[in-house]
């Protein structure tokens, strides 16, 4: 199956190198299962609840998806504290553009369930991610690294 220029199996491939790689850097931290799922709870209510008060209704699938965003910015917060902060932002953005294109693959192109369509918008990739809403992420993403890296910084000193 292709989109675009290329198959879909590269991005896949890109995606799924990147998280190996990203997992198996070597960090001096370490997360229980439970924090781990309460991240994930966090995640599954934050996210559906922006859509909601954006455009009114979500989905199940962007409660899912919103788990799994907020447990990998929350993990890499953890791994890199000392990261500069707009390179946390951005790559926090693009992790969570990532998951958006991999998730808007799999119900929107292939299962047809038409969760969200971006095609009205400037700037988009088959519909499924935007520059806009790259940048809205990218917003996003700086909030929450700047009051993570403030918790951060408290605990050390305390």
């Amino acid at each position: 199956m292709s989109f675009g220029r290329l198959p879909i199996r590269y991005y896949y491939t890109l995606l799924f190198s990147a998280f190996e790689t990203f997992i198996s850097v070597n960090t001096k931290w370490a997360m229980n299962r439970f924090q781990c799922l309460i991240i994930f709870a966090v995640g599954t209510v934050a996210y559906p609840l922006l859509e909601v008060a954006y455009r009114g209704y979500s989905h199940w699938t962007m409660a899912l998806t919103g788990g799994l965003c907020f447990t990998a910015l929350f993990v890499f917060q953890n791994a890199f504290p000392e990261l500069a902060f707009w390179r946390k932002a951005l790559l926090g953005a693009l992790t969570i553009v990532t998951l958006e294109l991999s998730v808007g693959t799999i119900v929107n192109l292939w299962l047809d369930w038409a969760v969200w369509d971006y095609t009205n918008l400037r700037f988009h990739y088959l519909g499924q991610i935007s520059l806009v809403f790259s940048l809205i992420w990218y917003g996003l993403c700086s909030i929450f690294f700047w009051i993570a890296g403030s918790i951060y910084k408290k605990e050390k000193r305390g």
